[in-house]
């Protein structure tokens, strides 16, 4: 089998997934178990998180699915989606995390008090 057969492979899988209901539902099925598990091994156990994050990262791969070449695994695409989906939520926290810091100081340099 050739690099070029198993990336037609893994496009026609995921174009047969968002053909119909019924082929999204198995593909989604068979999906949904391993990329919330990578995401809650992630996110220190947090399940609400893992489980938006989960949401969020179906959703992307569906506004996306243009981008899938089908050089990986539809799951191993998932999951670098919702590695990202991760990411962007940390940095998220990190930057609201900075601004709080900021707040008292911004005050005193306006001669305000917070």
């Amino acid at each position: 089998m050739t690099a070029r057969t198993i990336a037609s492979d893994g496009v026609d899988e995921l174009q047969k997934a968002l053909a119909d209901d019924a082929g999204f539902e198995a593909w989604y099925r068979r999906s949904l178990p391993r990329v919330y598990s990578y995401l809650v091994s992630r996110s220190g156990g947090d399940v609400a998180l893992a489980e938006d994050l989960t949401q969020q990262t179906f959703i992307a791969a569906i506004d996306q699915r243009s981008r899938y070449d089908g050089r990986s695994d539809t799951i191993t695409w998932l999951c670098g989606i919702a590695r990202h989906k991760l990411a962007d939520h940390f940095r998220a926290i990190e930057r609201d995390a900075k601004g709080e810091a900021l707040d008292p100081i911004l005050a005193a340099a306006d001669g305000t008090v917070a």
